[in-house]
This record gives C-alpha cells, structure tokens and sequence, in this order.
C-alpha cells in the first residue's frame, strides 16, 4: 500500500484544486473504498480457498516479470502520450 501514497496524493490533491473540498473529500472516499474493496477481496480469497489461490498464483510467479514490465510499458506511453498532446508540452516547446 506504500507505493500508492503518491497516486493517492496526486488524485484527492487535484481534486481539491479543481473541485474544492468536496471534490476532494468525494475523491478520498472513492479512492478508500476502491482500495479497501481490492484488499478485502484478496484477504477472502486467501481466507476462503485455503492456499488454492497461492498455488495458482505461485505457477504463474515466473511470467509476472515479463508481465509487469509490459505494463509498465503500456502505462509509461499512455502518460507520454498523455502529456504530449492533452497535457500541452508538445505546444509548449513548439
């Protein structure tokens, strides 16, 4: 959950500036609940299926590297894209 503080702060911190307090405090509940649901859902699954879930989950372990950095590399172009053309630095150096 540690490596989320920047996204969490990125998301209530621009809300609060574009919508005000509300905006923000609407983001920070959103954001809680979307967490909380992702964490509870996977502490159930471990809890419920006895282990069956981390045998599965262990025979995929080898291919998780290359799966992360494809997304890592789907996510990194989408904000390059993002920023270039929506986000204005492509006019800005032109």
């Amino acid at each position: 959950m540690g490596c989320t503080l920047p996204v969490f702060l990125v998301v209530v911190g621009s809300a609060i500036k574009s919508q005000g307090f509300s905006g923000g405090l609407l983001q920070f509940i959103s954001y809680s609940l979307g967490l909380g649901a992702v964490l509870t859902l996977r502490a159930l699954s471990f809890a419920l299926f006895k282990g069956g879930l981390a045998t599965y989950m262990s025979r995929a372990l080898p291919y998780m590297g290359r799966v992360a950095g494809a997304l890592l590399l789907v996510s990194g172009s989408y904000q390059v894209h993002y920023w270039l053309t929506k986000g204005g630095l492509l006019t800005k150096w032109m």
